[in-house]
C-alpha cells in the first residue's frame, strides 16, 4: 500500500542572496528548486509546491506561504524538523499545518507587504545583503512623501512593471505606501492586493528620482496615465517580502493557544 498523502501549508523564510528568485529555474538555482528537492526526498516521489508569488533574484522573504501534498504519517512538527534539517542555512520553515485540499496560496492571497531597505553608507558584510547601498545625494524628503501619496489607491501600474509577465490585468490597488528616513537609512513600505513583476523596485526608484530632483512628482501621474514609463529600478538586495495575508488563513486556524500570535513570525 502507498503512503496516504494530505495537503499541507508551509511558511518559508529565506535569504535570497544566493538564489535566482523563488520560481523554479532551468538555468540557475531558485528557492523552489531547493524546497521541492527536499520535499521530494521526504515523500519519495516528485513533489511540486504552490506558492504566493515569485520574487526576483536576490530578494528576501520573511514569510512566503506555500502548499504541498505530503505524507500523512509525519506530524506537522516532524515536517518542520526534517525540512529544517535538510534545507540550507539561508532557508527556514517557520510553520507547517495541515490544510484543506483546495487551499491555494496564490489564489487565497488577498494582500502583501513589501519593505525596501536602503542605506547611504557602506555597512559591511553583515548587512550588505539586506540593505541596498545608494549614492548619498541631496534628498528632498517632502517630495518623496508627496510622490508616495499619489500611488495609493487602484491604478494601472503597467508603466511600473518589467516586461516578461503574463498577467491578465495590470491594475492593482495599493492600500498603504509609507516612507521613513533616518540620518543614513531609507525605508519604503508597500501594502497592496498584488504586485507586478519588478513593480516595487521601480516604484522605489521613481520616488528616489523625485527626491533627487531628477523627476517631478507629477511624473507619477504620467506613468499611471500611460504617458510615461518608469526607468530606474533599485538593486534587488534591499527588497523584502514581509507578509502575505491569506483568506482563509490556515496558519491562523492552526495556532494553538500556547503558540501566541502569528505576527511573531513576521516582526
Amino acid at each position: 500500500m502507498g503512503t496516504y498523502m494530505v495537503k499541507y501549508a508551509g511558511l518559508l523564510q529565506y535569504k535570497g542572496t544566493n538564489y535566482a528568485g523563488f520560481q523554479r529555474q532551468r538555468n540557475g538555482t531558485a528557492v523552489q528548486n531547493v524546497l521541492e528537492s527536499a520535499l521530494s526526498q521526504i515523500n519519495n516521489r516528485p513533489t511540486v509546491v504552490r506558492y504566493s508569488g515569485r520574487t526576483d533574484a536576490g530578494v528576501h522573504a520573511w514569510g512566503m506561504p506555500f502548499a504541498f501534498w505530503g505524507r500523512e504519517d509525519l506530524s506537522e512538527k516532524k515536517w518542520m524538523f526534517i525540512l529544517n534539517r535538510m534545507l540550507p542555512a539561508d532557508m527556514r520553515v517557520l510553520s507547517v499545518v495541515k490544510t484543506s485540499s483546495d487551499f491555494d496560496p496564490q489564489r487565497d492571497a488577498v494582500a502583501k507587504q513589501y519593505l525596501y531597505c536602503a542605506t547611504l553608507e557602506r555597512l559591511g558584510p553583515m548587512w550588505d545583503d539586506f540593505f541596498a547601498y545608494l549614492p548619498h545625494l541631496p534628498l528632498d524628503r517632502h517630495a518623496v512623501v508627496e510622490g508616495a501619496k499619489k500611488l495609493v489607491g487602484e491604478h494601472d501600474f503597467k508603466g511600473f512593471s518589467k516586461t516578461g509577465s503574463s498577467v491578465k490585468s495590470t491594475k492593482r490597488r495599493l492600500h498603504e505606501v509609507s516612507v521613513m528616513f533616518t540620518k543614513t537609512r531609507l525605508y519604503f513600505s508597500f501594502i497592496g492586493d498584488g504586485f507586478l513583476y519588478g513593480m516595487v523596485r521601480l516604484l522605489v526608484g521613481t520616488l528616489l528620482q523625485i527626491g533627487w530632483g531628477k523627476k517631478n512628482p507629477s511624473f507619477i501621474e504620467e506613468v499611471l496615465n500611460g504617458n510615461a514609463l518608469a526607468n530606474y529600478s533599485v538593486p534587488a538586495q534591499g527588497l523584502h517580502l514581509v507578509r502575505v495575508w491569506l483568506e482563509p488563513d490556515p496558519f491562523l486556524e492552526g495556532i494553538k493557544a500556547d503558540e501566541g500570535d502569528l505576527s511573531q513570525h513576521f516582526f
